[in-house]
């Protein structure tokens, strides 16, 4: 008896890391524009035009250089990275960020994986759907 209730409670917990781990739901595309909220209050914008291709307006990400404004692919890694390709002017860029839709209308970008820790600085942004 003792040997069931540990086998159950075993894979009880290995559902549960399971449904923890895909119910963050950012195999989905995205699309409308988002606001940057977090550092600094509409200074970025990123318009979701289609499936693969993204506006950036404003100002550049704080601290993300290759980042260029303009109009940029992008495409949603099954690792739960955004990566955002430009060729503007025949320079060719990639800027990688995990991101983690916590609602329909909020989007979070980091430098670092959510829910780990990173032993170089961390950069995080939030932008809101308008």
């Amino acid at each position: 008896m003792l040997k069931f209730i540990l086998l159950l409670s075993v894979i009880m917990i290995l559902f549960a890391c399971k449904k923890n781990n895909t119910n963050n739901s950012n195999s989905s595309t995205l699309s409308g524009v988002y606001d940057e909220v977090i550092p600094y209050d509409q200074t970025t914008r990123l318009d979701f035009v289609n499936g693969n291709t993204v506006i950036i307006s404003g100002e550049k990400l704080i601290n993300q250089p290759s980042l260029r404004l303009g109009t940029n692919q992008y495409q949603i890694n099954t690792n739960g990275q955004l990566v955002f390709y430009s060729d503007s002017a025949n320079i060719k860029d990639t800027t990688a960020l995990w991101f983690m839709k916590e609602s329909v209308d909020t989007l979070r970008l980091s430098t670092c994986p959510f829910d780990f820790s990173c032993m170089i600085q961390t950069f995080t942004y939030a932008f809101k759907k308008q």
